[in-house]
């Protein structure tokens, strides 16, 4: 957003079961100036990506349900419903490890998606797991989250600040670069 601008960015939810979800949200677009649309099925998020076409970036946020949930499934299919020219990036919290994180991400896997952002890197002891996950499904990162200020806390994927966000020196590793470019 930094880069190209408020105009650019807006903020979609369906999580109208959370309490206070979609009022959390409604602060957020506030601080940063850009519209929130709330989606209670797919005919709203058809409507909504017309009225915002013009936008670069469209977040959306889901329903923060159990992967077992059936409403899950569901609003999954009307992402994959929109087609292969959107850009679609799985959110990976980066303190998922093991059996924890494949039941998470497992409904995910039937999305047609594009690549990653790790969040949390700030809150976890280590992200090794959720980065190999991500390897075995070859899935690029490309944007990870080191803290709660939006959205100077979201960086493009530079290898060197994502070790340095996790107090490893890019001397340790013998990754650089970042594998993941915008189209």
């Amino acid at each position: 957003m930094l880069r190209f601008g408020p105009e650019s960015v807006a903020l979609f939810t369906s999580d109208t079961y959370r309490i206070a979800g979609v009022e959390q949200l409604n602060i957020y677009a506030r601080i940063l100036g850009v519209p929130v649309e709330v989606i209670r099925g797919p005919q709203d998020l058809f409507d909504a990506l017309q009225r915002q076409q013009g936008r670069r970036w469209i977040f959306i946020d889901t329903m923060g349900l159990s992967p077992r949930d059936e409403r899950l499934d569901e609003q999954l299919l009307w992402l994959d419903a929109l087609g292969p020219h959107l850009q679609r990036f799985l959110l990976v919290p980066a303190s998922l490890a093991g059996r924890s994180l494949e039941q998470t991400m497992r409904p995910y896997q039937k999305l047609s998606l594009n690549a990653a952002i790790l969040s949390k890197v700030d809150e976890a002891p280590a992200c090794g797991a959720a980065l190999e996950w991500l390897a075995q499904r070859k899935l690029p990162l490309a944007f990870f989250s080191d803290g709660q200020k939006v959205p100077e806390d979201i960086h493009p994927l530079r290898w060197e600040q994502l070790l340095g966000a996790m107090e490893l020196q890019p001397q340790e590793t013998a990754v650089t670069g970042n594998q993941y470019r915008e189209a």
